[in-house]
């Protein structure tokens, strides 16, 4: 059973965002159903490798709309992502060095952070998006 579920009120009215952000979901809930089912480090490791990477080119992407539409947050939005990739970073260097396990914080992170971001900071863009024609 997934742990997020995709609902219209994690929609920001940007199809290509909101496709981007699903997948960032399926991500978390691949690294809980992981965990749950006692997956060995090698498995754990890459989705987490892979959440890292896909974050980036995400945040790139709406980085790029920001500067592109003239997003006045876009600085305080920017510092999110970033406080998101430190954590996950330390996250991946703490469980490759194996000095730490993923834990249930890791998964509480990740779960609180996207919730609160898309239905916070990301869909404050939404209005100047859609004004500028980007749906």
């Amino acid at each position: 059973m997934p742990l997020i579920h995709w609902t219209p009120a994690l929609s920001v009215g940007v199809e290509h965002l909101d496709e981007q952000h699903r997948e960032i979901v399926t991500l978390i809930n691949s690294l809980d159903d992981a965990m749950a089912q006692g997956k060995g480090r090698g498995v754990l490791g890459q989705i987490l490798s892979d959440l890292t990477r896909y974050s980036l080119w995400h945040f790139s992407e709406e980085e790029k709309l920001f500067d592109t539409l003239g997003y006045p947050d876009a600085a305080a939005h920017v510092a999110e992502h970033k406080r998101f990739i430190a954590e996950v970073a330390k996250a991946q260097a703490d469980f490759d060095s194996g000095k730490q396990a993923l834990s249930i914080q890791v998964i509480d992170f990740l779960t609180d952070w996207l919730s609160t971001h898309i239905c916070g900071a990301d869909q404050k863009y939404t209005a100047l998006f859609n004004e500028k024609g980007v749906r």
